[in-house]
């Protein structure tokens, strides 16, 4: 099984994704890690604040999107159906933080089209990669602006130093705009060609970290029961 967990900054993934690793290790399985991967972001946050800056961040976002398809096809083709992988942040969470570039003008709307194209073929790709051998789950966790913000100034790295609620805001109803477009098809105003997906479940990150992964292990479990498949315990 793969589960994509995605959300705001600061939102928990990685405290999740880690707890479900000790957890489903303790029960006994095999469970493989896709940490998020990152360069330094002090110059994208740099360009958020400086317009003018020559900073290519258009390469930026979709060289995280192949990245993540990379990352993804090499750990499916090493491990074996019964494992679990545990996916720091989906291609749907990355178009989230596209479409907020976007709304913010940083973007054009071919380049916004160019990068929703290279995100479908991703999407094939991971459909058919997965198809035999995987089933996947989204989970998209939430949190208030105040829960983001307290945890990021907690965390205390620097280039997250000026992240503003505003931000925030706009990358929550980003998330709101791929669900409506991407996962449940229900309005766009261009024409995409991405299927529904119906394995995506929201979940309220709010509560504290074990709380969140009990609630998240029972929608896995519940998904698989109604897949027909064992649940994982």
């Amino acid at each position: 099984m793969i589960v994509f967990v995605d959300g705001n900054i600061g939102v928990g993934k990685s405290t999740l994704i880690s707890n479900l690793r000790d957890y489903y290790i303790e029960k006994g399985h095999t469970v493989k890690v896709l940490n998020e991967i990152l360069p330094d972001m002090t110059e994208f946050y740099e360009w958020l604040a400086d317009p003018n800056s020559s900073y290519n961040a258009y390469e930026f976002e979709v060289s995280l999107l192949k990245t993540r398809l990379y990352q993804l096809i090499r750990a499916v083709g090493s491990t074996n159906e019964s494992d679990i992988i545990l996916v720091d942040r989906s291609h749907f969470g990355n178009a989230a933080f596209m479409l907020v570039l976007y709304h913010m003008g940083r973007f054009n709307n071919h380049q916004l089209d160019t990068y929703i194209d290279t995100m479908q073929d991703i999407d094939t790709n991971v459909r058919i990669s997965t198809y035999s051998t995987h089933v996947l789950m989204y989970i998209n966790l939430i949190a208030s602006t105040d829960v983001l913000i307290s945890r990021i100034r907690k965390r205390g790295r620097p280039e997250e130093a000026n992240i503003t609620k505003e931000y925030l805001s706009m990358v929550d109803d980003a998330y709101d705009e791929v669900i409506k477009i991407f996962i449940k098809r229900t309005t766009s105003s261009r024409s995409y060609s991405l299927k529904p997906t119906s394995n995506y479940e929201v979940i309220d990150a709010n509560n504290v970290p074990l709380v969140v992964m009990k609630t998240v292990i029972d929608k896995i479990n519940q998904y698989l029961d109604k897949m027909g498949l064992p649940k994982l315990e």
